[in-house]
């Protein structure tokens, strides 16, 4: 995970505690129904991507009970305000997801 100064930098409860909702989510969702979680303030997107990682995680099927099936239609978002934190994301995306997956641009809203 790539940090800079200026970007919170995760924290290994952040970890722990992510890891702990990873786990849930992913054997809570045994339908493997779709479903969107929004991390806002997402700093580097340590967050959502290691939620998307480990809920998408294709694991050997001996595991399905205890760690449940994998759910590859559940889609994280991290929205973010801050240029600096938009470009560590940006980079620790490219870093740890397949080409096809990105952030989008920032948003602009439409002035009246």
């Amino acid at each position: 995970m790539h940090v800079r100064s200026g970007v919170f930098i995760p924290r290994w409860e952040t970890e722990e505690w992510t890891l702990a909702l990873a786990s849930r989510l992913r054997r809570l969702t045994p339908s493997r129904q779709a479903f969107t979680l929004v991390d806002l303030c997402t700093g580097s997107g340590c967050i959502p991507l290691l939620l998307k990682n480990y809920v998408s995680a294709n694991i050997d099927k001996g595991l399905y009970p205890k760690y449940g099936k994998p759910n590859t239609t559940a889609t994280f978002i991290g929205i973010e305000k801050d240029e600096k934190a938009i470009t560590v994301a940006r980079k620790n995306l490219q870093n740890t997801q397949p080409p096809d997956q990105r952030f989008p641009d920032s948003y602009n809203p439409p002035i009246y």
